[in-house]
């Protein structure tokens, strides 16, 4: 995915000076589906990832904000003035800055560097949300969790996750996820251990990786 854009230090600065912050723990819902948008959204540290849950339970995860980062589901709810289509998980303990509806307004319509900021970043999550749904639709899940297990692992060998985080990542039950892992331990080429998947034969995953190209 593409990496999106920083707001600059100063802008950290203004914002802060008009805006509130927050702290919130690991496991915080920092908003829910159907809440009411107020705020506009800029993490100053921390990691939150924003997910849609489906009625029979399934979770898909859109994408993850880092420091410096902002939300671009609550950009466009507050473009919108809708309410949220999404929920915000806190994964590692955060701070960040809200900046109430008016003054995002305010700001957006006043601050040039301020609106290339949220328009840049908000475009360059836009693409990588719609490639997350052509890979859903088009790829493979075999394809799919050998190149998350690759990325994710990276010069290493292991993957530190839970088999329903994963699931949730790759928008998949977690059966077919389980079931994947489990036809790749027999055929040596991950191990399994709870909360870590070991890459054994990266070269047979780059593989599979690549198959669907």
């Amino acid at each position: 995915m593409n990496k999106p854009a920083l707001l600059p230090q100063d802008m950290h600065e203004r914002l802060a000076a008009i805006g509130q912050t927050v702290e919130a723990p690991k496991g915080a819902v920092l908003f829910r589906h159907g809440d009411a948008c107020k705020a506009f959204v800029w993490l100053v540290s921390g990691r939150v990832r924003v997910q849609q849950t489906s009625e029979n339970g399934r979770t898909l995860v859109l994408y993850h904000i880092g420091p410096g980062e902002s939300c671009i589901v609550t950009t466009a709810c507050l473009l919108a003035d809708d309410p949220y289509p999404a929920e915000a998980v806190v994964e590692e303990p955060a701070k960040a800055l809200l900046l109430p509806r008016a003054a995002f307004e305010d700001l957006l319509a006043s601050d040039r560097d301020f609106r290339a900021g949220v328009f840049q970043t908000y475009g360059q999550r836009l693409v990588d949300v719609m490639g997350l749904l052509t890979d859903l639709a088009f790829e493979p899940l075999d394809a799919r969790l050998s190149r998350y297990l690759l990325r994710a692992a990276g010069a290493g060998a292991d993957v530190n996750i839970t088999q329903d985080h994963l699931a949730a990542a790759l928008g998949a039950a977690r059966e077919a996820v389980n079931r994947q892992l489990n036809l790749w331990q027999k055929a040596d080429i991950v191990a399994l251990s709870r909360g870590t998947v070991r890459l054994l034969d990266k070269t047979r995953l780059t593989h599979i990786a690549g198959s669907a190209d």
